[in-house]
């Protein structure tokens, strides 16, 4: 069996997250840190052999260059991550032609000396996965693989989707598209470690 083979949430993980993401949009209070610490253990979750480390990167000066997340494997970075606001117009910041934050975020993530790294965001109840073999270049808009709804808003209560049918479809949608995100990386990665003892 190899890592990618291993990688999957726990049964009620996404519902678990729901309900977490939904008390603190409920609250009024929150701001885009507040969703963090949930967000990492949805991604622990699913990333949870030794391998791997989920960072959230503290804000400061010296980080401004860097993702809000950044996923590891043996030290190694894999993925980065952006998160925003829940509802942030996210579709719009990622064309060409607005002047904005989160298209430069993703442009520099995804072009910083080539590390050709893949990017996803977030606003916590969407994941964006750009897809990692288009151009990236500041005259064109930021190609989108797959956009997700991890969460069911249009209900009163917060679930990651009703019906056991379509919260296994949700789970394995999700699931597919972290597994196209860092399948590459990881396999790489893999061969490589197993690779070492022998050469010592």
């Amino acid at each position: 069996m190899t890592v990618v083979d291993q990688l999957s949430f726990s049964k009620n993980a996404l519902n678990q997250y729901a309900q977490k993401i939904g008390n603190l949009i409920d609250s009024e209070v929150a701001n885009e840190e507040s969703f963090y610490a949930d967000f990492r253990d949805l991604l622990k979750d699913f990333f949870k052999t030794d391998e791997f480390e989920i960072i959230i990167v503290p804000k400061s000066e010296e980080t401004s260059d860097k993702p809000d997340f950044i996923v590891y494997m043996d030290n190694i970075p894999i993925i980065h991550i952006e998160g925003k606001n829940p509802y942030d117009p996210v579709d719009k910041w990622l064309l060409a032609d607005t002047s904005n934050r989160l298209f430069d975020q993703v442009y520099r993530f995804r072009g910083r000396e080539l590390n050709y790294i893949p990017v996803i965001i977030t606003d916590f109840i969407h994941i964006w996965v750009i897809d990692k073999d288009s151009p990236n270049s500041k005259d064109s808009d930021h190609q989108v693989k797959t956009k997700l709804k991890l969460i069911d808003d249009s209900q009163s209560t917060w679930k990651a989707i009703s019906g056991i049918k379509q919260k296994f479809e949700s789970m394995l949608n999700y699931e597919s598209m972290l597994n196209y995100v860092c399948e590459d990386i990881v396999l790489s990665i893999s061969k490589v470690s197993s690779m070492i003892p022998l050469l010592v």
